[in-house]
């Protein structure tokens, strides 16, 4: 019955026997940024003692499951680290599921609300958390149709520890009655990463200063062609894509400009120290801005939503975001309100910054300090969950 969701162990990379039983913390997560947040959650949980049995990752997201499988090989835990897809939400599925399992309690990161999983939880008297939790306007108003579902499904959590205190007035008009505000751990999350020998080698030969225009849609190449054609020898942009497979439509807009572009795609490629380079490579972009002096985010001059800003902010770096930060709004708000990051509502206004970076850069790199020291200020939410966790639980004994 369960044959499509079996549990492999992490380490030894076996199945475990379909009739095994087990006792385990279940953790799930959807997307790769909360699969990264269930990492910590377990990392945390492991090393101070407050996960003391097996653990059960679960995803709906093959590419969230397969980073687990690589990413999460070196955590320690108290016993086995076990994963799977997550079985689909029907009652009796479900039931099966959790009867494998047999877990100790469920933490859920964010927003993923299965009612058939919180039900069959909580009739069994297994404690559910949600953590790092977000809800948006429009999840809010659809529960005003089904307040009596909604309230039901939410009263399945022991606690709900959630990001702002927006989320948790929206959660308590929803009807749930157990929402603490906590901030948001994905501030837990930044770490330096260390630069490979491309970027080192870099920075060592370049004398430009160096824009990274970071995790760029082919639609937003109006941005570029603005700073690029105004500032063609005096900087070196770097065009990082959000998706490698579109540097055909990059290299179409330059070559429909006459523009002279140089593509990198290998670790071992030397990049240019001057011009425009399109970098066709994934998961360096973190590191990439170690090196910049000016970091323009992508995803925020279309319909995108907008991409990670605060990584430029962990290298103290001059950052440019757009008019559209929907996925960020909380925190870009926060952040450009009080002047640590620069919003703009266009192109135009993105060269503008750029050229009084060129007349005044010591102004801007102050800002970008500061937002550095700002940014220490909201880490150690997952210590601070933790600990409220800990509390629950021992309400619970009580």
């Amino acid at each position: 019955m369960l044959g499509a969701f079996q549990l492999r162990d992490l380490h030894r990379q076996d199945l475990l026997d379909d009739n095994a039983k087990i006792e385990c913390h279940w953790i799930h997560a959807v997307s790769l940024g909360e699969t990264k947040l269930a990492i910590e959650w377990i990392r945390h949980g492991s090393e101070n003692g407050y996960l003391d049995s097996h653990i059960v990752f679960t995803t709906t997201i093959e590419d969230a499951l397969n980073y687990f499988r690589s990413e999460a090989l070196e955590l320690k835990s108290p016993g086995h680290i076990y994963t799977s897809f997550f079985p689909l939400d029907f009652h009796w599925i479900q039931s099966a599921w959790i009867q494998r399992i047999n877990p100790k309690d469920c933490f859920v990161m964010e927003t993923d609300f299965w009612p058939s999983m919180l039900h069959i939880l909580k009739k069994n008297r297994i404690p559910s958390y949600l953590i790092n939790g977000r809800i948006s306007k429009s999840l809010c108003d659809y529960s005003t149709l089904v307040p009596g579902f909604t309230k039901s499904l939410l009263s399945s959590f022991q606690a709900m520890l959630v990001q702002y205190e927006e989320d948790r007035d929206r959660l308590e008009l929803m009807g749930s009655t157990t929402v603490l505000p906590v901030g948001n751990a994905k501030f837990d999350l930044l770490q330096p990463q260390a630069m490979e020998n491309q970027f080192l080698e870099l920075k060592r030969v370049c004398i430009l200063p160096i824009i990274i225009y970071g995790s760029f849609h082919p639609d937003e190449w109006g941005v570029i062609e603005e700073s690029y054609s105004h500032f063609p020898t005096g900087y070196l942009h770097i065009v990082v894509p959000r998706n490698p497979d579109q540097i055909s439509e990059f290299l179409s807009q330059c070559e429909t400009l006459d523009i002279d572009v140089s593509v990198i795609k290998d670790p071992e490629e030397e990049i240019p120290c001057s011009g425009l380079v399109l970098l066709a490579r994934t998961g360096v972009l973190a590191a990439l801005y170690q090196i910049a002096s000016i970091a323009v985010v992508g995803g925020s001059f279309n319909d995108v939503g907008g991409h990670n800003f605060v990584e430029p902010l962990l290298y103290k770096k001059v950052t440019i975001i757009g008019p559209n930060m929907r996925n960020f709004l909380r925190d870009a708000l926060e952040f450009s309100s009080q002047g640590f990051v620069f919003q703009v509502e266009n192109a135009v206004q993105v060269r503008q910054l750029i050229q009084k970076y060129d007349s005044n850069a010591r102004d801007m790199i102050e800002v970008s300090v500061k937002a550095f020291q700002y940014l220490s200020t909201k880490r150690g939410v997952i210590p601070k969950s933790w600990e409220l966790v800990q509390s629950c639980r021992t309400s619970l004994i009580a």
